[in-house]
């Protein structure tokens, strides 16, 4: 057979999809690039906090810390005294505070039932508060208050702080 009739013989010719690309490589490493680069950008903003601190109002405004505490024990109470600072962008008032006592015990404050006092002054953005909680020790047993207390003190925001003090 010659040439010519091997030609009509054979099947039609086919389009061959091996020589052609549907998109160039070029664009193809183009647009890879691209959804990396905006993938990454939207992890790191979700991660630092951008998206969640504009789309949220709520969470504490305050950023508290300690910066002196001090315990007093006298014949009828144990008085705690705490300078927190407000480091936020907000007041802060303390209106909650748990008090661990040594054997474990934990107070409320304030709990004028059981005699525990707190003062509750709002605490301005870049200064210091004094916070002071009374024990009476008529609750506490004798001796059960030596040793070390732990206080966490709740903002009405959220806030939190939190030390660790010896009662001597």
């Amino acid at each position: 057979m010659d040439k010519e009739s091997r030609e009509e013989v054979s099947p039609p010719m086919r389009f061959n999809m091996r020589n052609r690309r549907a998109v160039s490589y070029l664009v193809t490493v183009v647009l890879m690039t691209l959804i990396a680069v905006a993938l990454s950008t939207l992890l790191y903003a979700y991660f630092s906090g951008w998206i969640g601190q504009r789309t949220t109002a709520t969470g504490p405004v305050g950023a508290l810390s300690i910066d002196t505490a001090a315990a007093y024990v006298n014949s009828t109470s144990i008085t705690f005294k705490l300078y927190i600072r407000n480091s936020g962008v907000g007041d802060v008032v303390i209106n909650e505070a748990i008090l661990a006592m040594p054997n474990g015990t934990r107070l409320k404050a304030p709990d004028p039932s059981l005699g525990i006092q707190m003062n509750t002054p709002p605490i301005h953005p870049g200064s210091a508060g004094e916070l002071t909680i009374t024990v009476s020790k008529d609750i506490l047993k004798p001796g059960s208050y030596n040793g070390w207390w732990n206080i966490k003190a709740l903002g009405d925001d959220g806030s939190l702080v939190d030390i660790r003090i010896l009662v001597k």
